[in-house]
């Protein structure tokens, strides 16, 4: 990762360009030329440099953790599985724009019921200080170990005492957002679908782990 000043005007100037209607795509592609950014940095400024009124409208959906007590959540399951994995093997995370924290790890590899184990915990203790009502997860069906990462989790989860249910589907992020409760993902479609959002999984990497990501 190049110096956090370097990437900060990395971000400034391609916060410019999406504010004046530039397309992502091209805007970063201009940006990272311009300041020699290898693919990483790239990703990080693609995934979490947004324009000005996409990011408040997109925050404006979060909730706090307090207004989760009681509430059914829907959690991305993919999405916060690897937010947290990465988190726990030292990898870079990053606070974006609309207020989540995301990875920018280029190649996630394949999930497993190993990679599972390794945030069961972080997930549980982060749903046991949010006291949801219910949770229901729901995994990427095209993605390899879906169903066994879905069934392995949802134990993990119910056995600790948390009412839970886990699917899996082709379809997830819209599932997600359909879903009658607070969608629970980083994902910039999922968090524009739904009413109402929280990141859990930022939650758990600050509140249970103890990480704080960086602010570009």
């Amino acid at each position: 990762m190049l110096t956090l000043e370097l990437m900060s005007q990395a971000a400034e100037d391609l916060r410019y360009l999406l504010n004046r209607g530039y397309s992502r795509a091209s805007s970063v592609k201009v940006v990272g030329d311009r300041f020699a950014l290898g693919k990483p940095e790239r990703i990080a400024l693609y995934r979490c440099i947004h324009p000005s009124e996409e990011a408040r409208r997109r925050s404006s959906k979060l909730l706090r953790p307090e207004q989760l007590k009681g509430r059914r959540l829907a959690l991305d399951g993919f999405n916060v599985m690897w937010t947290i994995y990465w988190a726990i093997g030292g990898h870079p995370l990053l606070l974006c724009d609309d207020g989540v924290v995301r990875d920018i790890t280029v190649d996630r590899g394949r999930p497993s019921i190993e990679k599972a184990g390794v945030v069961a915990a972080p997930i549980i203790s982060a749903l046991f200080t949010l006291s949801p009502s219910s949770v229901v997860m729901v995994f990427d069906e095209q993605i390899s170990n879906s169903g066994d990462v879905s069934s392995y989790l949802s134990e993990r989860l119910r056995s600790s005492g948390i009412d839970c249910t886990s699917s899996t589907s082709r379809t997830a992020d819209l599932d997600i957002s359909r879903i009658d409760g607070v969608a629970c993902s980083s994902d910039s479609i999922v968090i524009d679908k739904a009413k109402e959002a929280f990141d859990i999984a930022g939650f758990a990497v600050i509140n249970v782990l103890g990480t704080r990501p960086t602010k570009i």
